[in-house]
């Protein structure tokens, strides 16, 4: 991966959700990335489940971060296992200076009734700039039947991001 050191404008990554099903735990990724041990599951009880998905997934977030251009962006996908720990190492790897935004994905369009306490029809995707401040983003056009549907019009005086006002160059 690291023949694309500064080659990448950007990267959109779904890592494991480490909810004791699908996540593997191998220690020796440090010191070995060709192992081809998977390594043991980890399950929902273990007590150490947090910092064995974050040992996995600090190298990984440094290498991410190598590979983007001046420019690139990164979006990583995440739920509420891990969104905390996943949002501290961003703020550690990338610099909290350079956090995008964090986006709120309503998963699924009917309410969710799996849960005790709040459902959980929601992920997330933290959007973090290798430099912000020189950072390639831009506004997506809306149309005007898409604006009408909201009551709160946005902090919009020029209508910028409606498409029937916007000009392209």
């Amino acid at each position: 991966m690291y023949k694309y050191r500064e080659q990448v404008d950007l990267i959109l990554t779904d890592p494991p959700y480490n909810t004791g099903h699908y996540f593997r735990y191998n220690y020796k990724w440090d010191s070995d990335p060709n192992d081809p041990d998977l390594g043991a599951l980890v399950s929902e009880d273990d007590g150490s489940k947090h910092t064995k998905w974050m040992r996995a997934m600090m190298p990984r977030l440094h290498m991410m971060w190598k590979m983007l251009k001046p420019t690139g962006v990164i979006a990583i996908c995440i739920d509420d296992n891990e969104l905390f720990h996943l949002g501290m190492m961003m703020n550690e790897v990338f610099g909290e200076e350079n956090r995008i935004g964090i986006i709120n994905w309503q998963k699924s369009y009917s309410p969710k009734n799996d849960s005790k306490h709040v459902s959980t029809a929601a992920e997330y995707v933290l959007v973090y700039a290798k430099d912000k401040s020189i950072a390639k983003t831009g506004l997506l056009l809306r149309e005007d039947s898409t604006n009408s549907k909201y009551k709160n019009p946005d902090n919009d005086p020029e209508g910028l991001w409606r498409s029937s006002d916007a000009t392209v160059a």
